[in-house]
């Protein structure tokens, strides 16, 4: 649904580390901005995804909404984490 990237400094130097993170803008959350981050020392970074094709928008939208009908019904709980603001 989303993923991490962590920015370590320590004495003055910068690591990047983004493994595995979301760069297209959806529904719940916006993509992830690298160009906000000023070259740092190091990048840690991954390429794992990159032949795989991405469903289009609607269809992750489904499989989102499914996923959460199934984990309910089945007697599951499901935490959705949302901005204060709305």
């Amino acid at each position: 649904i989303g993923g991490t990237v962590w920015k370590i400094t320590k004495q003055g130097e910068e690591i990047v580390y983004a493994i595995d993170f979301n760069h297209r803008k959806e529904r719940h959350l916006d993509g992830a901005l690298l160009e906000t981050i000023s070259k740092p020392t190091l990048l840690i970074t991954d390429a794992y995804s990159v032949w795989t094709p991405q469903p289009r928008r609607k269809e992750r939208d489904q499989n989102l909404q499914a996923t959460i009908q199934n984990t309910v019904r089945s007697g599951g709980n499901v935490l959705v984490c949302v901005d204060t603001a709305g």
